[in-house]
């Protein structure tokens, strides 16, 4: 049985199968809705948005309610390996119409997940740019240990 065009019994199965990737806001909100409760299969619906889904669908399904519930489902389940999904995503929110509304609307536990989720994406940020210069250094030493030889 086909319910909010998704298959029942799919719906614990990754990536999220018989939901097909939305085309439309409405298409969207109708499988937001469908997963209201289950935070990780909307973390899931929200990483497989391919770019420029995000970009069509969330500039204008992008409510102070929707927005609330994103930030929320990120601080949730957010995965290092999704950082520049995440970003391209909030990004997106950032630019929609009414932004600085919306995020007026936002209550007090909205606002706290917003201000924890940035300050892990910028502790990953900050932790991958020290590795890659690390690395950068490492590199330099060995290059000139072997210019030695």
């Amino acid at each position: 049985a086909r319910t909010n065009g998704c298959d029942k019994d799919e719906l614990n199965e990754l990536p999220i199968k018989g939901c097909g990737q939305p085309e439309t806001g409405q298409e969207f909100i109708r499988q937001w809705r469908y997963f209201k409760g289950n935070t990780f299969q909307q973390y899931q619906l929200l990483v497989q948005l391919s770019s420029d889904k995000v970009n069509s669908i969330l500039r204008t399904e992008a409510s102070a309610t929707i927005l609330g519930d994103v930030l929320k489902v990120f601080q949730e389940h957010f995965s290092d390996k999704d950082v520049e999904k995440v970003m391209n995503i909030l990004t997106v929110l950032s630019q929609t119409p009414r932004f600085g509304l919306s995020i007026d609307l936002l209550n007090r536990s909205e606002k706290q997940a917003i201000t924890e989720l940035l300050k892990m994406i910028s502790l990953l940020l900050s932790s991958r740019y020290e590795k890659d210069e690390l690395m950068i250094l490492n590199y330099d030493q060995d290059s000139n240990i072997l210019s030695d030889l």
